[in-house]
């Protein structure tokens, strides 16, 4: 990161895999100068991940920096994180969420499938729905779980759970990009009478 660049001085809400994680948290109650030391963990998709922070530049904030050979085998998904001060034996938990890890295509096998789990299933459970209702299959089985004919009606309510979530997961991700949440207000103005 170049000299110019303003590190970002928050947890990430997004980490590519295969890349370098860097950000600086300036954490007023607990500054390096008064010898607290900080702690960046993640866990998610089986892996567990944590490293400590540097004392940055202006020695009170804590830079965190987690190198691409850490995160280059992170399998896309969802994350928890926690950061954590200690000192003299004393331990705090200062902020926690979640973060997505985005898969790096460059290293990904050509069968990877980008899309997220309720995409996927709507597709799986649509194709059984048509061989069902087109009787070109006596029984289909969708995640370990065996459906006949007789589960047209419980298929079709899967297939909405499966799109109702696939549509959420779709207005998140354009209320993150600053694009709404694809749902419309609508307001009605009427002239006073005073």
């Amino acid at each position: 990161m170049s000299e110019t660049q303003q590190l970002p001085s928050f947890e990430p809400s997004t980490i590519q895999a295969g890349d370098t994680v860097t950000f600086q948290l300036a954490l007023y109650q607990y500054p390096a100068t008064d010898g607290w030391v900080a702690f960046y963990y993640l866990i998610g998709q089986g892996k567990k991940y944590s490293v400590q922070a540097a004392t940055a530049a202006d020695g009170a904030s804590f830079l965190f920096t987690i190198p691409s050979a850490a995160t280059e085998g992170w399998p896309a998904g969802d994350y928890r994180w926690q950061t954590k001060v200690s000192a003299s034996g004393a331990v705090y938990t200062v902020h926690g969420g979640a973060v997505k890890v985005l898969a790096d295509i460059s290293t990904a096998a050509a069968t990877y499938d980008p899309r997220s789990y309720a995409q996927q299933m709507v597709e799986q459970v649509e194709n059984t729905i048509q061989a069902l209702a087109s009787s070109t299959a006596q029984s289909k089985t969708i995640a370990g779980v065996t459906y006949t004919q007789k589960d047209l009606g419980k298929l079709h309510i899967l297939r909405q759970q499966f799109l109702e979530e696939a549509a959420n997961e779709k207005n998140k991700a354009d209320i993150q990009k600053g694009l709404g949440g694809g749902r419309t207000v609508f307001v009605e103005f009427r002239k006073s009478s005073l």
